[in-house]
């Protein structure tokens, strides 16, 4: 990767894996890179973990690569005592919604989101709050 402040971001992003604050997910197809999500397993209440940064290479969408992704990082986060993932979807990306409805979580509100880029540009976005709670009772209810 030749962009010095992606890889600074990624290699923060690691560390923090190291100290099992985070579990960063990729998907490798032929040893390249096609997607990736981070799940933020200390990022507020003690049951629920953060999904975040989640990318899918335009060629690899539609084909199930986000979705396995998910599966595994909810069987991280439950091996992690979580009981829900809470996430944001920028309100203008209707992909991103409608995936976030496919793998069943539910807008529970919304807010403004803020953050600063690797190059160091100030973003600030409208979005959907989603949540989901994980299911381990093979019913589909919630296990709360």
């Amino acid at each position: 990767m030749s962009n010095p402040a992606r890889r600074a971001l990624y290699g923060e992003w690691l560390a923090r894996q190291e100290r099992g604050e985070m579990y960063v997910a990729v998907a490798e197809v032929d040893g390249v890179l096609v997607g990736s999500r981070c799940l933020d397993l200390v990022c507020g209440a003690e049951d629920v973990a953060y999904g975040f940064g989640a990318h899918v290479l335009p060629e690899w969408r539609r084909r199930g690569v986000a979705s396995a992704m998910e599966k595994h990082l909810e069987a991280v986060a439950i091996a992690r005592g979580k009981r829900r993932c809470r996430s944001r979807a920028v309100k203008h990306n209707a992909l991103a919604i409608r995936w976030h409805e496919a793998v069943g979580d539910v807008c529970i509100g919304e807010d403004v989101a803020r953050w600063t880029e690797p190059d160091g540009t100030e973003v600030e976005r409208e979005c959907w709050i989603f949540e989901r709670w994980f299911r381990d009772d093979g019913q589909g209810r919630p296990a709360r």
